[in-house]
Formats: structure tokens, C-alpha cells, sequence
């Protein structure tokens, strides 16, 4: 069974994700994936954070997403999607199996 590391790398985005360069031993985020905000979502003025965790692929490829906590369906599917879009940069070394870590989309209908 190989190694997992586990780390909680919570970005923040209204359309974005940025890394958190504090992190120094976890996965570290290449590319960064839009999460849109639907239309509906708008109108009915939901706002809030997704949390998703993300599983990444010594390739640095992300190979599931699931939520930890979640806002509404419309947001979190969004959420979801950018994040199975994200890429991590490639494992090292002997660190070859999937590892976890955690991203946060925040809606912001304010963009602050």
C-alpha cells in the first residue's frame, strides 16, 4: 500500500485558486482551475466556501474530488469540477502514491 501524505491546503478564490505557499511539504498547486459561478447561484444570492478534498496522482493529476463541506448542490458541482481540473506539481523521489490535500472555492456574489 503506498504512502499517503495528508495535508489541508485551503485556497481562496471567487474565480480562481491560489496556492498557499506556506505549505512547504504537501502537494504544491501548477495550475490554477476556475470554478464557475452559475447563474442561478447568483440570482437566489448564495454565497459561501466549498471545501473539497483532492486526490493527487504522482503525475500531479487529480484523480478524485469529493467535498468536505459544501454550500449548495449547484456550487459545490462547480467546485468539484474545477478542482478534478487542477494540477499539482509531479511526486519525487520515492513519494510515487496518491496524495491528499484540500482546496477551498469561495463564492463571493461581492468578490471581496
Amino acid at each position: 500500500m503506498p504512502a499517503v501524505l495528508v495535508l489541508a491546503t485551503f485556497c481562496a478564490c471567487s474565480h480562481s485558486v491560489e496556492p498557499n505557499t506556506s505549505a512547504s511539504d504537501g502537494p504544491a498547486l501548477v495550475f490554477k482551475a476556475e470554478a464557475e459561478y452559475p447563474k442561478a447561484a447568483r440570482i437566489e444570492r448564495m454565497e459561501g466556501t466549498v471545501s473539497v478534498r483532492v486526490y493527487v496522482e504522482a503525475d500531479g493529476s487529480v484523480s478524485d474530488a469529493q467535498i468536505i463541506s459544501g454550500v449548495h448542490p449547484l456550487i459545490d458541482r462547480e467546485s468539484i469540477k474545477a478542482s478534478l481540473k487542477c494540477r499539482f506539481e509531479p511526486a519525487g523521489g520515492s513519494d510515487q502514491g496518491t496524495r491528499i490535500t484540500s482546496l477551498a472555492y469561495v463564492f463571493d456574489l461581492d468578490g471581496g
